[in-house]
């Protein structure tokens, strides 16, 4: 119609048939899966790769950019296994970055105690190195601004202050 503008969709995800899920709550939690079917309007039925058959709720799952085409309402476990390989799911959802966050988070809580220390050591020397780095910056960034010369650093002597003068004791 003349005179209406072309307005832009608030939402672009929907629960669909084929839709990909990242369920964020129960023990499959960070598992990717496909919507089967809906049930109501609070539950639906997904399935994936390594997710069985199941009804979930609606606040347990994250809706995610990807759609599987072709899902047939109810279709049997092959039809949409086979859908799922066949789109590469499993692959295009750990190439984008929630993906890699996931698997990121995944290979954090698999790390062993002498890993943890490793990476905290590793982490340590990164902060130093960054700290000296700055620390050498700074100086000669207000010196420049200042038109001075930079202040002695931590490595440097200072001139020596002279000693205050021993005062006598006194007698009792």
């Amino acid at each position: 119609m003349p005179g209406q503008k072309d307005h832009k969709r608030i939402f672009t995800r929907f629960v669909e048939l084929g839709r990909a899920v990242v369920i964020t709550y129960g023990p499959q939690v960070n598992k990717v899966a496909v919507v089967v079917d809906i049930i109501d309007h609070s539950r639906i039925l997904v399935e994936g790769t390594n997710v069985p058959r199941m009804a979930v709720n609606l606040k347990w799952i994250s809706l995610t950019p990807l759609v599987v085409p072709q899902v047939q309402r109810g279709a049997g476990s092959k039809a949409i296994k086979a859908q799922i390989s066949a789109f590469g799911l499993d692959e295009k959802f750990n190439k984008s970055r929630w993906g890699t966050k996931i698997s990121g988070i995944n290979r954090k809580r698999t790390l062993t105690d002498f890993e943890r220390f490793r990476a905290q050591v590793l982490i340590k020397r990164v902060n130093a190195a960054v700290a000296a780095e700055l620390k050498t910056m700074r100086p000669a960034k207000k010196a420049a601004a200042a038109g001075k010369k930079p202040a002695a650093g931590k490595g440097e002597k200072k001139p020596a202050a002279k000693p205050a003068a021993a005062k006598p004791i006194p007698k009792k």
